[in-house]
């Protein structure tokens, strides 16, 4: 911690410590790599990027997946500091390869880091390949592995209403999770696709009253009024945005009409909830 804060006004020391760094990075423990690489990618003077670019492009290689990790943070952190390094190196296509990896947070990981070094390009390309390849491995991550993934599919064109269903049906099963930004961002997916065909978004509509009224009442029990606050902020927007539709305003409505005893104001709710 010292030598990461320190690094830029003692240069000299730094390096020095640098060697012993990059002998712990070929370490037999896959521990002591993961460590050393993320204590050498926190560094921050010019003289260390390239020792840094060459454990980089070693960690994304390693066949732990903690060093994995450990890597694709690091290269998080190089581009932030020199953009060029990392736009310039084959780490963008070494972590396109790491999509594949068998290890989910490794995949997410490269997903996340993708995202931010390809910002100025629209984020990491998407492909069908790649969306059918995620969807068949989404329960194997955790909520927020799933939602980062869900968060890729509104920018995802489907081919045809039957591609459309397909993987509406997959994603049926996440309208019943206890997560918050699981089923919100399913939500959205489900709400993206079907907004050009009436009668699949009154189905839609009426699939998502029972999850989302759930959980409002949820949050309300658990004292959690924030999550109550997002989802309300959902429900007005499904209600408000669709009631401007032909034909779909009475579905986006009567869709809520019979919980309406939910939506009755609390004494111990916060203010912003009431307003």
């Amino acid at each position: 911690l010292y030598l990461v804060n320190y690094s830029e006004n003692n240069q000299e020391c730094a390096i020095l410590a640098i060697n012993t760094f990059l002998t712990d990075c070929k370490s037999t423990d896959y521990k002591i790599r993961g460590l050393a690489l993320r204590t050498l990618s926190s560094l921050r003077f010019s003289g260390a990027v390239t020792y840094i670019q060459q454990a980089l492009s070693e960690g994304l290689k390693d066949s732990e997946p903690y060093v994995k990790k450990a890597a694709i943070i690091g290269c998080i952190k190089l581009f932030r500091e020199t953009p060029a390094t990392i736009k310039d190196g084959d780490y963008v296509e070494q972590m396109y390869k790491l999509l594949k990896d068998p290890d989910s947070q490794v995949v997410i990981n490269s997903i996340i880091a993708l995202n931010e070094i390809l910002e100025e390009e629209g984020g990491i390309a998407i492909t069908r390949k790649l969306i059918i390849y995620l969807l068949n491995r989404l329960k194997e991550f955790n909520e927020w592995g799933q939602s980062v993934i869900l968060g890729l599919l509104p920018r995802y064109e489907p081919k045809g209403d039957a591609e459309m269903l397909d993987i509406l049906n997959i994603l049926d099963d996440r309208l019943s999770q206890a997560s918050a930004s699981v089923l919100l961002a399913a939500t959205k997916v489900f709400m993206k696709y079907t907004k050009n065909s009436q009668v699949i978004n009154k189905q839609v509509m009426e699939r998502l009253q029972a999850p989302l009224i759930t959980l409002m009442t949820s949050g309300e029990t658990a004292g959690n009024y924030e999550i109550t606050y997002i989802v309300l902020q959902h429900i007005h927007l499904l209600v408000s945005k669709f009631s401007t539709r032909s034909g779909v305003s009475a579905s986006a409505y009567n869709s809520f009409q019979n919980d309406y005893t939910h939506f009755f104001c609390k004494m111990e709710e916060l203010s912003l909830i009431h307003i």
